[in-house]
């Protein structure tokens, strides 16, 4: 997915479910980067990962990417 960025526009930002007993942490999200770069075109690797509990899904179990690109661009927006 597109997360915006002030450097580039848009970067490829990817969610990440963990499986039971995996800890987040900055060496996994490298070791992440570095599969994807092995195996993609390395410009289309995920500049940023963010690790979650779930993702948003309709009721008919697609995943809603709509509401994951909303969450990012609230993130984004200064509280006033």
């Amino acid at each position: 997915m597109g997360a915006p960025s002030e450097e580039r526009g848009e970067i490829v930002k990817a969610f990440i479910i963990l499986s039971d007993g995996t800890a987040a942490n900055d060496l996994l999200r490298r070791e992440l980067q570095d599969y994807v770069k092995s195996q993609i075109a390395p410009y289309k690797y995920p500049r940023a990962i963010e690790f979650v509990t779930e993702l948003p899904h309709s009721s008919t179990g697609k995943l809603q990417r709509s509401r994951l690109r909303e969450q990012e661009r609230r993130k984004q927006r200064p509280t006033a």
